[in-house]
Order: C-alpha cells, then structure tokens, then sequence
C-alpha cells in the first residue's frame, strides 16, 4: 500500500503574626494528516482548535495586504466508534490564523447515521485551496478564499495534499497524574456559611477544621463531613471566641474555589499545585509545620506568631523543599486530597477576614480535562480515497445530514463540565 508521500509517522492572631535563536529545521509535527479521538461527549462537549503555520508561504505584509497566499483547507471527518464515518466538512484557515470547532456544536450534532456517539475519532487532512495544470499534473495553489467540498475531493487535482497544519484538542477522562489534567468539584456557588474550629495548643488534626451546617445536597463537600483546613494568608485575621478548654469557634462566610480552576485575581499563585503537592505528602508533619510550609508556598516567608513562635518549626522547611521540587504539575487522582480556596475577598497577601483552604478528597471516578496536540500520523492512499468517498455521499446525498459546520475564528479554551 503506497503511502502519500507529505505523510510520514511522526481570633485576631489565629492566622496573624509577627513577620520574619529560531531554528531553520523544519517542524517534525508540520504533516497533513493528525488524529485525536473526543469522549464522554455527553457529559462535556470537546474542543478542536486548528492553525496554519505558514508552511505555504503567507502575504509580505500581512492579511488584507496585496494578494492572498499560503491558505490552506483543512477538512475535518468524524469516525464513530464502530467506523462510520458520521460527518464530514472543511474550514479555510489563513496563514497565522486560528480557527475552532466543537465536537458536540459541529460535528455529531447532525450526523449522517442519525444516532448521537458519546466518543467520536477526529482526523484532519490539510490540503490546497485549489491548483492549476502543469506539465506534471496540477499544481496547488495557496490563495484561496473558500474550501467547498474540499472535504469529499482531498488529494485530488483540484485540493492538493499539503503541509501547514498544526491543531490541540481538549475531551473529558479520567483524571491522571500529569501536567495538564484538571480535577473538577462540584461545589456550592456564591457565599456559604462555615463553623470554624482553633485550638490554641494545636490539638486539632489541621491548624483549623471547618464544618458546612445547613449545606445542602449534591456538592462534593457535606454538611456533615468535618474537613482539615489551613490558613492561606498570613496577613488576615480569623476572629473566633472560646468554647471550652483550649478549643475556639466562629462562624464565618466565604466563597467556595477549586484551586485548580479560575480564581479570584487576588487569590493565583504559580504554586497552588505546590500546596497540593504537600497536602497529598505531608506523611507525618506536625501541624505547625504543615501551616508553615503553606505560608511559605502561597506568601513567601515562614511567620511567627503567638501559636507558633519560632519559625520555620522542626520539619517546614523538608515539606516546602519536596513540595517544590516534586510539585510542579502535581495533579490529585480519585482518593486524594484537592485543596479548596475559602475567599472572603482578602486574598493572598491582603488583610481582614482571613482566607482559607480546606483539603476535600477528589471523589471516586473524577473526569478532568485535558487540552493535548492532535497526533500527526501516515495517510495512505487506500485510506483517504474511502474517507472521500464516503464523504462524497454525504456531500452529495440531498439532506444536510453529515455535514458538520464550518471553523470558526479564534481558539477555545476547555470545555466547563
């Protein structure tokens, strides 16, 4: 079987205190032919961003400047999982430019087989935007402005293979361990009230616990689960007034944040994997260097304070060490603990009601969401020519059915499930 020949495999004080070239080698990735596979379609829809690196030239001045050129087709088919191919259409990308589809919106949506797979396989074949005769065949051409019915007549005469393309894509799975991966939660939107707990001698399992009274259901934390907490500033304040012994308590009210997902601008840090990281290997670790090493991580600097009055305590300064040199990426898999941001509004590094996190396990069969390139591949000949022929069927078939939507401008980030 011949192979076309572009394609090769390729309290006040609780948590305050006293401070103390360019390369000329072509791209390795710059072939026409890449796969990725989308699943659990319907559970979150899944995203295919496209570029065209400029591998057909581009114009001297830029877009909207003199004649257009370095264009390319890309031209998009969706496989169910038993092969059928389901849709099929194709998107003119401009040199530079980025371009998006949908899994869910564009390609199975309106398939050809009537029935709606929860996993599809993407392929994307770059080709011409058209050509002209030579004394050899024809010869593509990279100045075009539209790509129809490229999809069913790629590798032919008229959209010639071609090079240029590059393209990422996002799906849900099972999360994994990695760079990359983000662990969801389902947590309770807007201002949630909290029972704080303190221990002055820090009796406690966590420098603070906390409970959510009243919390209703269907959220991966509970109204009756108590859940070890932290401090996550050192600026802030957490008034709390005694109840017995060298125990302290307040109520308080907060905002809920998983600190893998957007968060409050005054809340990011580069290492909240880092936290996350120590409170999955924290081993042993009193309290108060647990707290410590925290502080350190998200503010900067070890602190004193009345509760801890010399710093770094025996052991903080082991945790952030290991925490910075083996947490970089640190994603928490089912069974783990994914720490959750308390905001009150102070922030990291602000003062007032004092920030907070709480370690919350990441519940059994966790889906994440990972953004990764499209894999490059070998096309033959045999393979395209029934991928354009079926196309063709449904290009040609009298309905509408199977044939996906066109790119739209612009990137998409991942999907929200």
């Amino acid at each position: 079987m011949k192979n076309l020949h572009y394609g090769f495999a390729i309290i006040v004080g609780v948590c305050g205190a006293v401070g103390q070239g360019l390369s000329q080698d072509r791209v390795a990735a710059d072939v026409p032919y890449h796969v990725r596979y989308a699943s659990n379609l319907t559970l979150s829809d899944a995203l295919v961003n496209i570029t065209n690196t400029g591998a057909n030239g581009a114009p001297l001045f830029g877009p909207g400047f003199g004649a257009a050129a370095g264009n390319i087709c890309v031209n998009v088919y969706a496989f169910s999982p038993d092969e059928q191919l389901i849709s099929c259409c194709s998107c003119l990308v401009t040199p530079n430019g980025l371009v998006n589809l949908t899994a869910n919106r564009d390609l199975v949506s309106n398939t050809l087989t009537g029935i709606r797979p929860d996993s599809i396989v993407i392929k994307l074949v770059a080709t011409s935007t058209g050509s002209v005769p030579g004394d050899a065949g024809s010869i593509p051409t990279f100045s075009g402005s539209n790509c129809a019915n490229s999809a069913s007549l790629a590798g032919g005469d008229s959209f010639r293979i071609a090079s240029g393309l590059l393209a990422w894509g996002a799906t849900t799975h099972s999360c994994t361990s990695g760079p990359g991966s983000v662990p969801t939660l389902h947590l309770p939107g807007g201002q949630v009230t909290t029972q704080v707990t303190f221990s002055s001698t820090l009796s406690l399992p966590a420098y603070i616990t906390m409970q959510f009274p009243g919390l209703g259901s269907g959220f991966d934390i509970t109204s009756v689960a108590s859940y070890l907490a932290w401090c996550a500033n050192f600026s802030g304040e957490l008034p709390v007034a005694p109840i017995g012994g060298d125990l302290f308590s307040s109520t308080q009210i907060y905002t809920l944040y998983n600190t893998y997902g957007t968060l409050p601008a005054n809340a990011m840090s580069p290492n909240w994997d880092n936290v996350n990281y120590l409170l999955n290997h924290k081993g042993s670790a009193s309290v108060a260097a647990v707290q410590e090493a925290i502080w350190f991580l998200l503010n900067g600097q070890f602190y004193a304070n009345p509760f801890i009055p010399s710093v770094p305590p025996p052991g903080a300064a082991a945790l952030v060490a290991d925490a910075l040199a083996n947490g970089d990426g640190f994603v928490p898999t089912a069974g783990q603990k994914v720490a959750v941001l308390l905001d009150s509004g102070t922030g990291l590094l602000g003062t007032g009601l004092q920030d907070t996190i709480i370690e919350v396990p990441v519940p059994p069969n966790q889906q994440c969401i990972t953004e990764t390139p499209f894999s490059p591949s070998t096309l033959s000949i045999d393979e395209l020519r029934s991928i354009t022929n079926r196309c063709t069927n449904i290009v040609g078939n009298g309905s509408t059915f199977g044939q996906c939507s066109s790119c739209r401008q612009g990137g998409l980030g991942a999907p929200k499930l």
